[in-house]
C-alpha cells in the first residue's frame, strides 16, 4: 500500500493525472480537479506531497493510484468508497465538484439536487452519500 508521496511534479499525464517522481520512481496519480490546479500552479519540477490511496480493480484494468494534498479529502474519498456502486471516478467527481465546505453544507442540509448534479451521482447515491457522510 501507498499511503504517502514526496516528490517532483513531473508533468501533467492527461486531463485527470499527475506524474510524481520519487527517488528515482515516477508515478501516475490521479488527483482531483482543484489539486491539479495546485499542481499546475507550482510547474515541472516543483515539490509535491500527496497522501495516496491505491486501487487495485482486479479486473485485468491497471491499477490506480488516487492522491491528495490535504489528508481529509483522503478520509473523505475512502468514506465514500464504502457506499455500494460508489466507484473511485465518482467518489474523485465528488471531491473535485465541491470542495470541503461546501460538501459539509451540502450534507448538512440533505441537498440532493446539489449532489444529483454530479456527472455519476444519481438519487440514490445522491441519498448514501449523505447518509454516509453525515456521521
Amino acid at each position: 500500500m501507498i499511503t504517502y508521496l514526496q516528490g517532483t511534479l513531473l508533468l501533467d499525464e492527461d486531463d485527470q493525472s499527475i506524474g510524481v517522481l520519487a527517488n528515482g520512481v515516477g508515478y501516475q496519480v490521479t488527483v482531483s480537479d482543484r489539486d491539479r490546479t495546485l499542481c499546475g500552479a507550482r510547474g515541472r519540477g516543483g515539490d509535491i506531497a500527496l497522501f495516496t490511496r491505491l486501487f487495485c480493480r482486479g479486473d485485468g484494468e491497471p491499477d490506480t493510484l488516487f492522491g491528495f494534498m490535504d489528508l481529509n479529502d483522503r478520509v473523505v474519498f475512502d468514506r465514500m468508497l464504502r457506499i455500494p456502486k460508489m466507484g473511485p471516478a465518482t467518489a474523485m467527481k465528488v471531491i473535485s465538484a465541491l470542495n470541503r465546505e461546501q460538501l459539509a453544507e451540502t450534507i448538512l442540509a440533505q441537498n440532493k439536487k446539489a449532489l444529483v448534479g454530479i456527472k455519476g451521482v444519481g438519487a440514490k447515491t445522491a441519498e448514501a452519500l449523505i447518509e454516509c457522510l453525515r456521521l
